[in-house]
């Protein structure tokens, strides 16, 4: 896997790549599924707006049509804010990956060497 004893920024690069590659692809899924609903959202909006102008003699059914073309394309964006991505997202995974991070920092820099140090200089 990744040796900590080797250089400390190579380690720390492949730490955060390892981290980010754990979220990447649900947030490619994530990215890919907002595409779709706002392409589907405007094709919709598309086509409303193709209805009102070949009914603009009636001027209800072309406001109408106007109305639903309007609301698909300002709604789209509401409806993406609702998705709920910090629960969809797995950062339990990345939390292991930190903490082994953490760990290993710790281990390599003495910290609980220097932190015995501390207290034993306060007492």
């Amino acid at each position: 896997d990744v040796n900590p004893d080797a250089d400390f920024t190579e380690f720390s690069e492949k730490t955060a790549l390892r981290a980010m590659a754990l979220i990447q692809y649900p947030v490619h899924f994530l990215l890919l599924w907002e595409k779709i609903i706002t392409l589907a959202m405007n094709a919709v909006a598309t086509v409303c707006v193709i209805y009102a102008l070949r009914s603009w003699q009636s001027f209800g059914v072309s406001r109408r049509f106007t109305s639903v073309g309007w609301a698909c394309l300002f709604g789209a964006p509401f409806l993406l804010s609702t998705i709920p991505v910090r629960k969809i997202l797995d950062w339990d995974s990345v939390d292991v990956v930190a903490n082994q991070y953490a760990t290993e920092v710790g281990q390599h820099f003495s910290f609980g060497y220097m932190l015995d140090m501390c207290d034993r200089v306060v007492a």
